[in-house]
């Protein structure tokens, strides 16, 4: 009886390991899918204190994984918790314990929501991990949208073309600086700078409204504010003029009077290394010909996918994009039309069919008077692309043992589909780079030919293989 007991304990444990409650712990985050999707999650019945913010009480905890690829892009977020107030986000580099807490990373939304970035100094590793603990003041459903970010506008090449219709940004994934100093922008530090262009309309004071701000920083400060600097001349020798630095939900700063015809830059930090959204126009300026919020490359089998978006256009003929093996000798790739004059979010792509192995690109842009501009240089290597490799036993009885093979860490999609499309099972798996062993009971599965599929974000392995209920032998 002592050993049935033993045994009836460990079965009992041992379900209840495989079948615990998602986000309930560490060791069972929910993989966020990061394609820019409002979801929404349910909180675990998981209970905890604080680990940064100062609010008190036990309140749900509930656990989420980030897997970062090669190259590892910053993860920017928008987190709406239930309950409207004190949302704490820690974040830790792996396991949940010991001394992985990234404090300078973790936030406090005192009222609920807002944007959740690493710190502007944190670096993430390529083809890495990470977990976050979101602790929110009543149960109910976490909303989250999770995105890959790279901001176009963080540094002065790549300032975002404004004007008098207001356009939304945030200044999240931004690094401080690079080409303008602290107190070019009325700061003591610079910790998040965006940067922003347009031309004088008419000789005078031109000026700039930042409006709707809402930010969230870490456990001491959530301050709503902006340092601004404005410059002259181009972005390889950038002439300061004025800085004027304030608080507030809605900000206004005045640059000098200037020509009419003058191009003029604007960059701006968040008090305190806040992350903060908000409206961002200028009045006396005319938006240059297109602003871009982002172009970025991606990694197909035999192609690379160019993607970039448009905030607004105004008498914009073409974009084109141009490609280096070098990041000196450029070569068009494919060309699009423009809209001419749109003051809304328009998308393009373009594909490269046959790229090389590492491979440099630049947008460039092209306005109706035959005026080009370009857009900063990005890289795409195709070296450190997603890779599995799969080998098991074929046919197979009622045991799988799959060997898999991997380049990076991470979770992948484990399914097993029946020739007529028909998806037989399909599970979340966390690999690690290198070997895997895998094993899965497959009895309840009956005799035929399936497909055994392991998919990521960026590739999809697959191999054929037969299900037999003979033994092999016999």
């Amino acid at each position: 009886m002592k050993t049935v007991a033993v045994f009836i304990i460990t079965i009992l444990v041992h379900y209840s390991c495989l079948f615990a409650q998602p986000g309930s712990s560490c060791s069972t985050p929910i993989p966020l899918i990061f394609d820019g999707v409002l979801r929404s999650y349910a909180t675990s019945a998981s209970t905890g204190g604080t680990v940064v913010c100062p609010s008190s009480g036990n309140t749900p905890v509930t656990y989420f994984s980030i897997t970062t690829g090669a190259p590892a892009e910053k993860p920017l977020l928008r987190i709406i918790a239930p309950g409207g107030v004190n949302c704490e986000i820690a974040m830790y580099d792996g396991a949940c314990s010991g001394g992985n807490l990234e404090t300078p990373s973790s936030m406090c939304f005192y009222d609920g929501q807002g944007l959740w970035a690493p710190a502007e100094t944190f670096v993430l590793s390529n083809n890495t991990t990470y977990n976050l603990r979101i602790k929110t003041p009543i149960a109910g459903n976490i909303q989250i949208a999770a995105q890959f970010y790279t901001p176009p506008n963080d540094d002065c090449p790549g300032a975002t073309s404004i004007g008098p219709t207001p356009i939304t940004d945030n200044n999240a994934c931004h690094q401080g600086g690079p080409t303008v100093t602290p107190i070019q922008l009325c700061a003591f530090s610079l910790e998040n700078t965006a940067f922003y262009a347009y031309k004088v309309a008419t000789t005078g004071i031109s000026t700039i409204h930042i409006e709707n701000i809402l930010c969230d920083n870490g456990p001491a400060d959530n301050s709503s504010g902006f340092q601004i600097g404005f410059f002259t001349g181009s972005c390889a020798a950038l002439t300061y003029r004025n800085c004027v630095a304030n608080t507030g939900s809605t900000i206004v700063a005045n640059a000098i009077s200037l020509p009419a015809g003058t191009k003029v830059y604007v960059a701006i930090d968040g008090t305190a290394g806040s992350n903060c959204e908000y409206q961002i126009s200028a009045t006396n300026a005319e938006p240059l010909p297109a602003s871009i919020r982002y172009f970025t490359g991606w990694k197909n089998s035999n192609s690379n996918i160019l993607k970039w978006q448009s905030i607004q256009e105004i008498d914009n003929d073409y974009f084109e994009v141009e490609r280096s093996e070098n990041g000196k000798d450029f070569i068009p790739v494919g060309r699009v039309a423009g809209q001419q004059e749109s003051l809304r979010e328009r998308n393009y792509q373009v594909v490269d069919p046959k790229p090389p192995v590492k491979a440099f690109y630049r947008l460039k842009q092209v306005d109706l008077n035959g005026f080009a501009q370009y857009y900063k240089t990005i890289a795409v290597i195709r070296t450190e692309s997603p890779y599995i490799h799969l080998a098991f036993q074929n046919p197979v009885t009622n045991n799988l043992l799959l060997d898999m093979q991997s380049n990076f860490r991470g979770v992948v999609d484990l399914s097993v589909i029946a020739l007529t499309g028909q998806v037989m099972f399909t599970e979340k798996v966390r690999i690690n780079k290198g070997a895997n062993a895998i094993y899965r009971n497959l009895s309840a599965l009956p005799q035929g030919k399936y497909a055994l599929v392991v998919s990521g974000e960026e590739f999809r392995t697959s191999q054929l293989f037969f299900k037999t209920n003979t033994p092999l032998g016999k």
